[in-house]
Formats: structure tokens, sequence, C-alpha cells
């Protein structure tokens, strides 16, 4: 048997392609102030993006609460991500401002100025529809070119996908996401337990049910129990970012009220974390066989396996774990200014 001979490339040669690779376009909705796994999360998409392996298009806020779209924005202008719109849901779920988003928007310096800044775009506390920035993204993307990361409630992504034509797109939602819509990366869902709600569809139970009837798209679930077995550890924030990073601070802020405030100290569980890193790094995780999700009234999961669905859910591989948590700490844990 003969062999063809190919020529030799060292390994920064593939290195060097892969670096060269077009970034990932993302929609990333957002439930933030309800927990920090959110802003952990736009922490990763913030790096990844100066490593040139992201394009956040647009930060969609799913959580009522008027300090949430704040917290985003000035999370984005501390990273140097200023320019990427926020968008809002005005009548979302739990409008109360949470631990630390309003908080950390409200800080001052010792001369009484702002300690985070906002955006000029984000001054005065105005943020467009979240549903109508989404649809001109996706109408402004090219074919296949857009990753929707839900870390969230699926309120926007189903009011999203019943909306009709405008002036943004002739085309519906639907229709805007299975052209634009390369797929759904979802934190969502409890597919080892399913007889427990879990907490993103629980809350808005008939906007998951909507969502995942209508979507024509494929939709990667990282369920609950995904992410409750990877602790992040805060020595990684401790380590690498700075006091004021506010993401560091709003970290502490959650801590002291998981702890009765008591104390600042808690290795949170990487939620929202996973279905970001999903996104970037999908050999790390076990996929499930293709299938349908459903939700009930009360926000319990359903998996029917079908070989043609159009839904899957994540996985931990056996002795993966300890890597998928490195490779999130790592990420997580970004300091623009060092």
């Amino acid at each position: 048997m003969k062999f063809a001979k190919f020529p030799y490339f060292p390994l920064a040669f593939f290195c060097a392609l892969a670096a060269l690779a077009a970034p990932e376009r993302i929609v990333f909705d957002t439930d933030m102030g309800n927990d920090v796994d959110d802003a952990l999360a736009l922490s990763m998409l913030h790096r990844f993006q100066k490593e040139g392996k992201a394009e956040i298009a647009a930060v969609l806020v799913n959580k009522g609460a008027p300090e949430a779209p704040v917290f985003c924005a000035i999370q984005n202008e501390y990273f140097g991500n200023g320019s990427v719109p926020v968008g809002h849901i005005a009548d979302g779920k739990t409008p109360e401002p949470g631990a630390f988003a309003g908080k950390v928007a409200a800080a001052k310096n010792s001369d009484g100025s702002p300690k985070y800044p906002l955006p000029e775009r984000a001054r005065g506390g105005k943020f467009p529809d979240a549903v109508k920035l989404a649809r001109r993204v996706l109408a402004e993307s090219e074919d296949g070119g857009v990753v929707y990361i839900s870390v969230g409630f699926l309120t926007n992504a189903a009011r999203l996908l019943e909306s009709p034509p405008d002036e943004i797109s002739p085309l519906t939602g639907a229709e805007l996401a299975a052209k634009k819509i390369k797929f759904f990366s979802v934190m969502g869902g409890n597919f080892a337990a399913a007889e427990r709600a879990e907490y993103n569809i629980k809350e808005d139970a008939k906007s998951a049910q909507i969502f995942a009837k209508l979507c024509p798209s494929k939709i990667y679930f990282s369920g609950y129990e995904v992410g409750e077995g990877l602790r992040f550890p805060q020595s990684a924030l401790d380590e690498k970012t700075r006091p004021d990073n506010p993401v560091n601070e709003a970290y502490k802020l959650y801590a002291r009220t998981v702890n009765g405030g008591k104390s600042d100290r808690h290795d949170r569980p990487s939620w929202d974390l996973t279905s970001v890193l999903f996104v970037f790094e999908p050999e790390l995780f076990g996929v499930s066989e293709s299938g349908n999700v459903s939700f009930d009234d009360a926000g319990r999961t359903k998996f029917s396996p079908s070989e043609g669905g159009k839904s899957a859910y994540l996985k931990i591989p056996e002795g993966r774990a300890e890597k998928i948590l490195e490779k999130l700490a790592n990420a997580a844990a970004y300091e623009p200014l060092n």
C-alpha cells in the first residue's frame, strides 16, 4: 500500500489558521442581577472578544429591573466594549434589583463621582426594546451568522419568535431565527431530575413553552445538573482581577446575600458559564441524542428522543469536570486593566 506524501506543517501554522477563524457573532440574553453567574458569563464573552473568538453583537436583558441593563452597560464599558448595545424588557419577570446590580450602579468614588461610568449610549437610563434590538441584529447579520445565548428567562426569545414583520425586516421573528441563527445555547431545564422545575424555566414557563414549540433552530440546553456540580472558585477572581472590577464587587455582594451577610466568600455554581463555554469549546462536553424538549405549566422538563429532533442537552463526560472548571475560571476571571 502506498501513502500519499503531504507537506509538513508545524503546529504553529494550524494555530495561526485557528486565530484567523471568524469570531462567533453573539446575542447574549440574560437575567442579570438575579444571580452573579450572569456577570461571570458576560466576562467570558468579553475575554473571548478580546481574543478574537467572539463578537458581542448585543446584550439583551430579560429581567424587569431597570438596574439590570445599567449593570450590563457598566460591565461592557469597563471591559472596553461600551459600544455594545443593551436592550431591555420593560415588563420582564423579577423587577426587583437583586443583590448587586443596583449597588454597583450606584457606587461612588470619594469625590462623589460615579465609580463605574456608563457608556455614552446608556446615559439617561434609556435602553432600546430587547426584541426590537434582537430583530435589528439578526436582520443585519449574515445567514447562519449568529449564536443566541440565553442564560435567563426565555421571555425575550419567545417574543422574538412571535414577533411580526416590521420596519426592520419583512420576516417574522421565527423566519429571522431560521435564517440567521446558527443555534441557541440555553441555560435552562433539568434533564437529570425532570420532576424538579429549573428556575429560569419556572419563572416564565409560558415563554419557555412558546420558545420550545416555535424555535426553528437547533437548541443546546445546559441543564441545572451541569453547572450545579461546577463550583466557580472565587479565588480566581482574587488572584486575577482588581478589587474594583465590577464583577469582583458584584460577586462579593452576592456572596454576602447567600451567607446572610456574614461573609463575602462563596464558590457559586457555574450554570450560565457552561452555556457560553459550549459555544467556543463544544468538544469539552458530551451531548445527548437529538430530541424534542417541552415544558409543563410548572416548568418541569420533558425530553423526548427523536432522530429528527431540534434539541439536545449537555453532559459532563466522566473525568472532564476539572478541566471544564479550569477553563471556566480562566475565562471568567478576566481583568482588562492588567
